[in-house]
């Protein structure tokens, strides 16, 4: 039995120190970290007894990982679609946030005959029990966007243009619409530059998505940003520093300045003007 070789285009310098490969150990550490930091987040509201911020974070971080072995392994083809699943992930994380925020209200405990048992958002249990699905990525979109504290934000994404595009394109290299899709998929295949082309669009689409991802995230949970300063203080028995509940966690400003303000600067100047955090 005889196996196709790699193609040595995929073995060569050029391609394995891509400057994508950079950008998704960056970005996994990223979710890695603060699918921790939400659990401790100092305001943050409740989901229920289930963390699925973090989950789900976590699960994104996992998705980039994925990600980045199929492009090791020349898989290009594959590495779309799993672009496509972290695009669908930044929906539902997004989606869930906004859905809770319209429709869980705590204070309904200070009504009579009031439990804990009342406040689930109906919705969101079913759909984590397995019992009811979300609506499809458009209709998530959607949602989102009639968010009454993101119509500003909502300007500034080209929607209906980049995003759409990007979102074909994946779906183009999901349902094999052309020969060239297969063959990005066929690592054996010396494509010339081809290839480094590829990484190079690849990692304009990823960056589109994670800009989008951080940027409304955080504009509809700024206090996932903290650091864990304030925590800290409190379980060390100290009384922590007023301000200290508005620092900035390193690892996010790092991003911050590394990813969203070379490529968005209008972006990173909208969150900067409607957070409280002390992002620089």
């Amino acid at each position: 039995m005889s196996f196709l070789s790699t193609s040595p285009e995929i073995n060569g310098e050029r391609y394995k120190k891509h400057p994508i490969f950079e950008m998704l150990d960056d970005l996994i550490s990223f979710y890695e970290d603060l699918s921790y930091n939400v659990t401790e987040a100092p305001i943050s509201n409740i989901n229920f007894g289930l963390d699925l911020d973090s989950h789900i974070l976590s699960s994104l971080g996992g998705t980039l990982n994925s990600i980045k072995f199929l492009l090791l392994q020349g898989r290009i083809n594959d590495a779309y679609s799993l672009l496509r699943k972290y695009d669908d992930g930044i929906l539902t994380n997004l989606y869930i946030i906004c859905y809770i925020n319209r429709n869980y209200h705590p204070e309904r405990l200070l009504s009579d005959n009031i439990g804990f048992q009342d406040l689930y958002v109906e919705k969101i249990m079913k759909w984590s029990r397995d019992i009811e699905k979300f609506p499809q990525s458009n209709k998530m979109i959607e949602y989102i966007k009639k968010y009454d504290s993101l119509s500003n934000l909502n300007d500034l994404i080209d929607f209906e243009g980049v995003y759409k595009r990007i979102r074909q394109r994946c779906n183009d290299n999901v349902h094999f619409n052309s020969l060239y899709f297969v063959m990005l998929n066929d690592n054996s295949l010396y494509l010339s530059n081809y290839r480094l082309k590829e990484l190079d669009q690849f990692m304009s689409f990823l960056q589109h998505f994670f800009i989008f991802h951080f940027i409304y995230l955080f504009s509809l949970k700024e206090e996932y940003m903290s650091s864990s300063d304030y925590i800290d203080a409190l379980e060390c028995g100290l009384s922590p520093k007023e301000e200290s509940l508005y620092w900035v966690a390193p690892y996010i400003q790092e991003i911050f300045d590394k990813y969203i303000k070379p490529n968005r600067m209008d972006l990173a100047s909208y969150l900067m003007k409607h957070t409280c955090m002390k992002l620089k």
